[in-house]
């Protein structure tokens, strides 16, 4: 019961956890096939989609294929949602988009499948750096996250409070698993309101409410895009707020889809001025900073 009460309050994991109680899955659990009910499987997962939850996604388009074969106008709606839970780096979702191409299926932007391959290599080239870097030194030093400087000296979080202080947001428990996690929760950070913890009333961002597409596609393949002066996205959210004003309002915005959802470029503005006012200037960690990574042997 506390489970239907959690997903009857919108609660993502709660939803996919019905959905999957309701679906084929559990032809191999004793008296499983007594609850199975597609409709009820698919609605749930639906509900788990849209509040953000990658299992949901990765479901949803589960059951989807399955039933295919019979309404192939379904085949679309699938890739859309593994390309959404493969943005959020479900493993199991690469296998069915694997699958998917393999069996010749071509209604796809080739433009986002790359973009999603390029996050993909950038993701395993940092976890391989860092994983080198850990290997490399015998005392590892815990990051005091209360301070707003990176102490790796890679850029400056904006957030008044850590990451870990938003995990009451799907999103940013997402973002915090990414290998260069600055960036991105920058991004997230200046383009939303309400993400403070104890927001009440119609502007706070529940975790029931996950980010709006465009963002999360933004976070995937914008950061990298150089948008003016030279320097990309990436690097730009890395440097001091007030550094960051200068270059985003000289910046060509056209080629983020974010760009064009209703108030974003304001907000960003808004935010960014109110984290320049609370943070001190530094002068040399808050520049962006290039990791050079180490070269490899051959083989």
């Amino acid at each position: 019961m506390l489970v239907w009460e959690r997903a009857f309050e919108g609660d993502p994991w709660a939803e996919n956890s019905i959905g999957w109680h309701h679906s084929f899955f559990w032809n191999n659990i004793k008296d499983g096939g007594k609850f199975k009910n597609a409709s009820v499987a698919e609605f749930w997962f639906s509900r788990a989609a849209e509040h953000g939850s990658p299992e949901g996604r990765n479901n949803l388009a589960v059951l989807l294929l399955d039933r295919a074969a019979d309404d192939p106008s379904v085949l679309s709606k699938a890739w859309a949602e593994l390309m959404l839970s493969a943005l959020q780096m479900t493993p199991t979702a690469f296998g069915h988009l694997g699958r998917m191409l393999k069996s010749g299926y071509g209604g796809f932007d080739r433009t986002l499948l790359g973009g999603l391959l390029e996050a993909v290599g950038r993701q395993l080239t940092f976890a391989q750096y860092l994983g080198d870097q850990a290997d490399d030194e015998e005392d590892e030093v815990a990051e005091d996250e209360s301070d707003p400087i990176d102490t790796h000296g890679t850029g400056v979080r904006y957030s008044r409070l850590p990451i870990r202080g938003y995990f009451h947001i799907e999103t940013a428990r997402n973002i915090a698993g990414l290998s260069d996690s600055l960036p991105a929760w920058n991004l997230f950070w200046l383009s939303v309101d309400g993400a403070e913890p104890g927001t009440e009333g119609p502007e706070a961002f529940h975790c029931r409410r996950d980010a709006p597409g465009a963002l999360v596609e933004s976070l995937a393949f914008d950061l990298d895009r150089e948008l003016g002066l030279g320097v990309t996205l990436r690097d730009a959210l890395r440097m001091h707020p007030r550094r960051f004003l200068h270059y985003f309002e000289s910046a060509d915005l056209d080629s983020m889809r974010l760009s064009r959802s209703p108030g974003w470029r304001d907000r960003v503005i808004r935010k960014a001025k109110e984290a320049a006012d609370r943070l001190p200037e530094i002068a040399e960690e808050d520049a962006a900073k290039i990791i050079s990574l180490p070269r490899k042997h051959p083989g």
